[in-house]
């Protein structure tokens, strides 16, 4: 079995337009959003061309993407509340979404 992570192309748009209306994905991601074709190229297109905070991949399986992951600094993007423990200043922070694709 081959896991790869392509970085993620204007291409792979659609494809991710497609699994975030997935209900399981959309149980949890961006649940409020009502994704469209221009809000993802609106939100990911730095993603790809820069100056991005955000390092993102298409997970494939044997050839066949079938997930979405990220990866980025902690502190680039804070939250609401804090944490219980001091975080160090270069902390990274992971998300992904893993899909059932017949691709």
């Amino acid at each position: 079995m081959i896991i790869t992570f392509d970085p993620l192309a204007a291409d792979h748009f659609p494809l991710l337009l497609k699994w975030l209306k997935t209900p399981h994905v959309k149980a949890w991601w961006d649940a409020r959003v009502e994704w469209t074709a221009e809000l993802i190229q609106k939100k990911y297109e730095a993603y790809v061309t820069g100056p991005k905070l955000m390092s993102a991949y298409i997970i494939c399986l044997e050839g066949k993407p079938i997930g979405y992951i990220q990866y980025y600094n902690k502190h680039d993007f804070p939250r609401e509340h804090d944490y219980a423990i001091e975080l160090p200043e270069s902390c990274a922070a992971i998300d992904g979404i893993l899909v059932k694709s017949s691709v």
